[in-house]
């Protein structure tokens, strides 16, 4: 089956009130949204930056599933 693709930006927390690192993940019309402690896979594929955008999905358990890193864009 396949899914409507569409880009997020997924954003790491500067500062939180939170014990770990928190994570931000939205589309551009945030039709899209999702917040969430940032796990192990999240800040290494992050490589010390604070946002990145990437091609997703969102599967039929409407879980967002992130897939290959795309271009920064104007949002």
């Amino acid at each position: 089956m396949n899914y409507p693709v569409f880009v997020v930006k997924v954003q790491l927390s500067l500062a939180t009130n939170h014990a770990k690192q928190q994570v931000l993940v939205y589309n551009e019309d945030r039709t899209v949204y999702w917040q969430d402690t940032a796990g192990k896979d999240i800040i290494e594929t992050m490589a010390g930056r604070q946002k990145a955008y990437f091609v997703a999905v969102r599967n039929a358990k409407g879980v967002i599933e992130i897939g290959e890193e795309t271009e920064e864009q104007d949002w």
